[in-house]
């Protein structure tokens, strides 16, 4: 749905996030969503003073959390 070319697999990582409580109650996944375009000047990390993100980013992870919860429902 959002392309292959849009899909990247990653080293894994050290963040602080307490979704793993979710999944001991129910099924899910966890997912980030790059927002980064250093043609924009939106390369900086979270919590950097200058932080900012390429929006058009969103547009991909909206169209994956409802192309799951359709699949979801379907499945149901």
């Amino acid at each position: 749905m959002v392309g292959i070319d849009n899909v990247f697999e990653t080293e894994p990582l050290m963040v602080g996030e307490d979704f793993a409580y979710y999944l001991q109650k129910v099924p899910g996944t966890f997912f980030l969503t790059g927002a980064g375009n250093p043609e924009k000047s939106a390369s900086f990390p979270h919590h950097h003073a200058k932080f900012d993100i390429d929006e058009r980013a969103m547009l991909y992870a909206a169209k994956v959390l409802a192309a799951a919860a359709i699949q979801y429902l379907q499945n149901e």
